[in-house]
């Protein structure tokens, strides 16, 4: 999750930040148990996850990072929906 942030900062490239948040929210969906794994929790994963859209949202001005941001928790609700 850090490759994504220095990706952004080095580049100064907001599709890494969407990336980032778009990796979160599959980690989360399908691989729940790997956000318990080096010290992180679901809840920190949730929160980088939720960022990540969030500053999408700022540096790109695109209305999707936004509402991905808004909305991150129901978007994990219907991946695990989709899956069962």
């Amino acid at each position: 999750m850090v490759d994504f942030l220095m990706e952004a900062e080095e580049k100064k490239s907001s599709l890494a930040l969407q990336k980032g948040g778009d990796f979160c929210l599959l980690m989360l969906i399908f691989f729940p148990e790997l956000a318990c794994c080096k010290g992180k929790t679901p809840k920190y994963v949730f929160t980088l996850g939720k960022t990540f859209y969030y500053n999408f949202y700022l540096t790109s001005e695109n209305v999707i990072g936004y509402y991905l941001s808004s909305n991150f928790l129901e978007l994990i609700q219907i991946g695990k929906n989709i899956i069962q």
